[in-house]
């Protein structure tokens, strides 16, 4: 459970939110697509490209941006019958190439995604005419007999001639399939067009059958397809029927970068057509690969051809050679140009500024993020807003500040963070029933375990106690004065604060042989640093609350005993020689550890020794520890104690009091006479 002064109750879940931070991009984007839409002097085809990482917004933006798009009919200005004319009509068509990765071109998916769009579109508007018909006249036979009179008809048409031109591209396109025992292999698709145009005719049931077209006449289709995708949107000259396309394209960059760079190339080549409107969701970094690999054969040039190359020119020219493009491999074309050359308005969603991301956490978590108080007090102005109260502003809201401090200021990552650490506070009242909690230290954990996995396993392996060293040396440079120089300390958050930390290393490895340092607390920094150059921003150093009163709880296995199974403990009554007790597995680390400068080498060399807990420790190492204390002239102090005294037996702590003198050096700390100094 958690400790009472905060435990919360179960949570509900997220309540409906609004759209934090992206609002503006999704009022500018369609104004800015009705815009293209009206304009009829377009002739090439408008390409958005709204641009951020994982779970910045780009699919919500999507769909706010479908909403405003629906696949609803706008009738004739004054025509109020269902039967009237439909002179302009915009299909929105939302793809996601990623389910389609594995087609040979991403072309022909999108296609058919917006025949069959397109075809659903035609079949809701001849259901509405029926609809409208009296009910002696709703018999098909009677639409299909009168639908060349039916101004609808050309959207039928039209259906029809972006079906024959997926068909096309499906016939001409050879497909890789990968055989066992032959390898990969090509196919050309022709034997499936029958099955394909069948599947038409279906979509098309009511309309006008697709004719039967030879192989000669799909390849003509084919080698003007970009003309007869022109037709579907704008018809023939003489048509004044428009019909526009809205394509929003997501998950561009969860493709393999070279199919990311195909799907924007087929949307240049063959869909640069007026009436063609796309929003493009994407991470440009990935399409930066995908020109990187598109474009390798440029970069990865092998020393043995760049000197065939080079021993080709004239001998004036070689060192030119050398010197200019031999040493220097540039691909032809950057991902920012590339992208600059189809993109007609890219812009970026933004990080979230601590305050909206503050914003979202109260109005989608209110049960865990509640809202500060406002003031009630009668004397009130009633025209003025109330003010939060005296009394909730001093109480700092530490889990808030944890979550805009640590969690990277991305949605989908802030979602992701409170959902897990409601379900971990929800595990952990059921599971742990041994001990209470600490609500902070929970969060510390469940965030680094989400954020940074590879620094949560190397804690886990029974190093534990690197964390709450992390911490102390966090506190210590807080707490330091300036150097001798004059050169004030690194912040705690600055990349220099790993170089202050190792030199603190350094110095105490002088003085001290404890193992600790080498073993858990180097290897951590090595670990921190890593973690820190992590794209998305997270910074482990950020789970400590400075500015608050929170401290992490020393007993930290339950805590990672939550993401694993528990620890199997053996039964000390089952030992022969020593049936309470437990050797180290290095008895001289371990007491070297033990006897230590820090509570955390302490607990570390505890902690990290299965049992030890459970158990007593054996009367070798005892002994030996004694000695020990002796010798480095130790001082066994209450802290340490505190730490130890569960690991020593009743005999064992009685020979530690004698033969350290403890009892007499806390007597006279406390001013109490004892009988042997009276």
């Amino acid at each position: 459970m958690l400790s009472s002064a905060r435990k919360l109750k179960p949570m509900a879940g997220p309540a409906k939110s609004k759209y934090f931070g992206i609002q503006p991009y999704i009022d500018q984007s369609v104004v800015r697509i009705q815009r293209y839409f009206g304009n009829a002097k377009e002739n090439d085809a408008l390409v958005i490209g709204v641009f951020g990482e994982w779970g910045a917004g780009k699919s919500t933006l999507l769909s706010a941006v479908a909403e405003r798009f629906p696949n609803k009919p706008v009738a004739q200005q004054g025509t109020v019958d269902l039967r009237g004319a439909y002179p302009t009509q915009t299909i929105t068509v939302e793809f996601n190439p990623w389910r389609f990765e594995r087609e040979q071109h991403l072309l022909v998916p999108l296609l058919k995604t917006a025949s069959k769009v397109l075809n659903e579109y035609v079949a809701a508007r001849l259901n509405d005419v029926e609809q409208g018909l009296d009910p002696a006249q709703k018999s098909w036979q009677f639409w299909k007999k009168k639908t060349d009179d039916r101004p609808i008809h050309w959207l039928a048409n039209r259906a029809v001639t972006l079906a024959n031109c997926a068909i096309a591209l499906t016939k001409m396109i050879k497909l890789k399939v990968a055989i066992a025992g032959l390898g990969e292999v090509e196919l050309n698709p022709a034997d499936g067009l029958k099955a394909a145009q069948e599947q038409v005719d279906r979509g098309n049931k009511g309309l006008e059958k697709l004719k039967e077209k030879s192989t000669a006449e799909f390849e003509s289709l084919y080698y003007d397809i970009h003309n007869e995708l022109r037709k579907v949107t704008r018809g023939n000259l003489e048509d004044d029927q428009k019909l526009n396309f809205l394509f929003l394209v997501d998950d561009i960059d969860r493709c393999l970068p070279d199919k990311a760079v195909e799907m924007l190339e087929a949307i240049k080549l063959f869909l640069d057509i007026p009436g063609c409107a796309f929003v493009l969701a994407l991470d440009d970094e990935v399409v930066e690969r995908g020109i990187a690999h598109r474009y390798r054969d440029y970069l990865d040039l092998t020393d043995r051809a760049a000197e065939s190359i080079a021993y080709s020119l004239k001998p004036e020219r070689y060192e030119e050679y050398r010197n200019r493009y031999s040493s220097a491999r540039l691909a032809p074309i950057t991902g920012h140009e590339y992208l600059e050359k189809i993109v007609q308005l890219p812009f970026r969603l933004p990080r979230w500024s601590k305050e909206e991301m503050r914003d979202f956490l109260r109005e989608t978590f209110p049960e865990m993020f509640p809202k500060p108080a406002l003031a009630t007090t009668p004397e009130a102005a009633p025209n003025k807003a109330p003010r939060p109260s005296s009394q909730a502003s001093t109480k700092p809201d530490w889990l808030l500040e944890l979550f805009v401090q640590a969690v990277p200021p991305v949605p989908r990552k802030i979602v992701r963070a409170v959902e897990l650490l409601k379900f971990m506070r929800e595990i952990a009242a059921v599971r742990v029933t041994s001990r209470t909690l600490d609500a902070y230290t929970l969060a510390q954990i469940v965030l680094l375990q989400l954020f940074a996995p590879q620094s949560f396993r190397f804690l886990r392996r029974e190093r534990r106690e690197a964390w709450l060293t992390l911490g102390r040396r966090i506190d210590e440079l807080r707490k330091a004065p300036a150097v001798a120089t004059g050169k004030a300390n690194p912040s705690y958050a600055a990349p220099s604060f790993f170089n202050w930390w190792q030199d603190r290393c350094n110095e105490e490895k002088a003085k001290t042989s404890s193992p600790y340092i080498e073993r858990v607390e180097e290897p951590f920094i090595a670990e921190l640093r890593h973690a820190t150059n992590d794209r998305s921003g997270f910074d482990p150093r950020n789970l400590f609350l400075i500015d608050h009163t929170e401290k992490v709880d020393e007993q930290l296995d339950v805590y990672f005993t939550l993401f694993e199974s528990p620890r199997v403990v053996s039964d000390p009554m089952s030992r022969r020689l020593e049936p309470y007790s437990v050797t180290p597995r290095e008895p001289s680390a371990f007491i070297s550890q033990l006897l230590g400068s820090s509570r955390d080498e302490w607990l570390n060399a505890i902690n990290r020794e299965e049992g030890l807990r459970e158990a007593k420790l054996d009367s070798t190492t005892f002994a030996q520890l004694l000695i020990d204390i002796q010798m480095k002239k130790f001082e066994v102090n209450t802290d340490w104690l505190e730490i130890t005294l569960p690991i020593f037996s009743f005999d064992q702590t009685c020979r530690l009091y004698q033969n350290t003198g403890l009892i007499g050096k806390l007597a006279e700390k406390a001013g109490i006479a004892t009988k042997g100094n009276a």
